[in-house]
């Protein structure tokens, strides 16, 4: 009998032997690889089924041209080209050849402006390439806040150049609040909308915990956009400067000629950012008629969308202490500014803060005012 049970148990320690063994070798073949994070990844979220993907080829190439094999990092392109082609993530490297080549994951029956599907992307790339650092650079057609399909009615038409004016995937937009759903909490260190009318304080507030840096434009942009074989370098360097990405954009543009000559920033600390909101809270401000002859303007629509965000709180601040109190937190807030003194031979720009706003009167639809009224920044500074 102890035999027979030695048998036994010699038997059941030989299967769970083979079970352990199976069991780890399955472990190592098939369980997930640990990837080693590089010190930076730049995702460019690319919607370019539209008539900017020409814009979007070429700023690739830029990329392309610009990449080093000493850039410790990775920059992945998300393109969502023109509805034949598929979208996908594209990793720029010593080795580009093309968009197809340099293809690491393909998307199908997608679109690039649904909030779950734009999430998904991201945290794609954050598993893919895993960094020490993130930055997101957004790039499409873009209105600011405005809800999706408002149009901007312009009375006067741009002939010398090509602008862009978030997100326009075929015929579909993506309102502000669902684009700020889609980008997680606290992951990138700087967003560069390269898009137009997102340097707005409507905007912005939306995107007070999404990054320490944002980057963007009051106005509209001149449809090539950033210049990338400048920044591409910058991005890789070992110092984080996001106002030299900033100047770097608007030296570009400032060189240029004509209506080329066309380029409004400003560079956002986010963190102040709360706090320029907390001083305005505590001002209770009232939505006073203001005369907007006298703030400066950000675009061409004949009732005006977008002006300047400091000239509307100087005339709102009764109060001029107040005011000033204000300009010492906007100082610590928007750390970079600039602007030409045109944009595209069309109108005058004499003063720019780096930040647009809405200005609402009765000259607009209340549906629109409606929605305003449901921004988070309506909501801190204005609502009782």
């Amino acid at each position: 009998m102890t035999d027979n049970k030695e048998k036994v148990r010699n038997r059941l320690l030989a299967v769970l032997l083979f079970i352990t063994v199976f069991l780890s070798s399955c472990s190592r073949d098939d369980g997930p690889e640990f990837i080693q994070p590089v010190a930076h990844t730049v995702l460019v979220y690319m919607v370019a089924d539209n008539n900017l993907y020409k814009y979007a080829t070429k700023n690739i190439e830029d990329m392309s041209a610009a990449w080093s094999k000493s850039h410790k990092g990775k920059m992945i392109i998300f393109l969502d080209p023109p509805e034949s082609d598929s979208p996908r993530l594209i990793e720029i490297n010593s080795n580009y050849v093309d968009i197809n080549s340099n293809a690491v994951k393909y998307y199908e029956n997608l679109n690039s402006l649904d909030r779950n599907s734009m999430r998904n992307i991201i945290n794609d790339v954050i598993r893919m390439f895993p960094a020490r650092r993130y930055t997101l650079i957004l790039w499409s057609h873009a209105t600011g806040w405005l809800p999706e399909g408002t149009a901007l009615s312009y009375t006067k038409n741009l002939q010398a150049v090509e602008l862009k004016s978030f997100g326009k995937d075929g015929v579909e937009e993506m309102d502000i609040a669902d684009l700020s759903d889609a980008v997680p909490d606290n992951v990138f260190n700087t967003i560069i909308f390269d898009a137009c009318f997102m340097g707005g304080i409507e905007v912005l507030c939306e995107f007070v915990d999404k990054a320490a840096y944002i980057i963007a434009s009051p106005t509209e942009i001149l449809a090539q956009g950033f210049p990338y074989q400048k920044i591409t370098p910058l991005l890789f360097s070992d110092t984080d400067e996001p106002a030299l990405l900033g100047e770097t954009f608007f030296e570009h543009y400032n060189s240029q000629e004509g209506a080329y000559k066309s380029a409004t920033v400003g560079v956002v600390k986010t963190s102040e950012l709360k706090n320029l909101l907390n001083v305005l809270k505590s001002f209770q401000l009232t939505e006073n008629p203001v005369d907007m002859t006298e703030i400066q303007c950000y675009d061409r629509t004949r009732n005006g969308m977008f002006f300047d965000f400091n000239g509307y709180i100087k005339q709102l601040c009764v109060n001029e202490n107040d005011f000033q109190q204000y300009l010492e937190q906007y100082n610590k807030t928007v750390f970079y500014s600039n602007y030409t003194k045109s944009f595209a031979d069309v109108f005058d720009i004499n003063s720019c803060s780096g930040l647009n706003c809405f200005i609402p009167s009765g000259n607009f639809h209340e549906d629109l005012i409606s929605h305003y009224q449901q921004t988070g920044f309506y909501n801190t500074v204005f609502k009782r």
